[in-house]
């Protein structure tokens, strides 16, 4: 009986190490919350538990609540999806590559910065790679030989 009650107490403490995540997944499910509520276009859960404390502040700076400016900015969004393809955590920081599509819109692989809020982590920041006409690329190709690009 003795032996029964230590194997229990054994597994009980193992379980209870189990449910604990690492940073990265951490990070990893609040990209996920980040990725439904966009989807949902559920803006106020964006802004009161996906979104760093600073954004939802810049865009009441602007003259706009959170919700606004995330209904104006995804507006015409439609079916978007996220997927993660890597995760880096520093201390309580974190980056995230991220590629996103969306209906009638080009896929994009963007770069999502995370700061850990309490034992929270937010979405700090988004970055996009330059496009080309922003000058963030190569020149466009020549349509005919011998002739320079634009």
């Amino acid at each position: 009986m003795r032996r029964l009650t230590i194997i229990a107490a054994v597994l009980t403490v193992a379980a209870a190490g189990c449910g604990r995540q690492s940073p990265e997944d951490a990070v990893r499910a609040k990209l996920d919350d980040f990725a439904r509520a966009t989807a949902a276009k559920d803006y106020h859960r964006l802004c009161t538990d996906v979104l760093a404390k600073q954004l939802v502040q810049k865009a009441q700076a602007a003259g706009l609540s959170c919700e606004v400016a995330l209904e104006t900015g995804l507006k015409g969004v439609q079916s978007p999806k996220v997927q993660v393809q890597k995760v880096t955590v520093k201390g309580d920081s974190a980056t995230a590559v991220v590629h996103t599509t969306a209906a009638n819109q080009d896929a994009s692989t963007d770069t999502l910065q995370l700061a850990r809020q309490g034992s929270d982590w937010r979405v700090s920041s988004v970055t996009s790679p330059p496009s080309p006409a922003a000058g963030g690329g190569p020149p466009p190709v020549p349509t005919r030989p011998g002739t320079k690009a634009p």
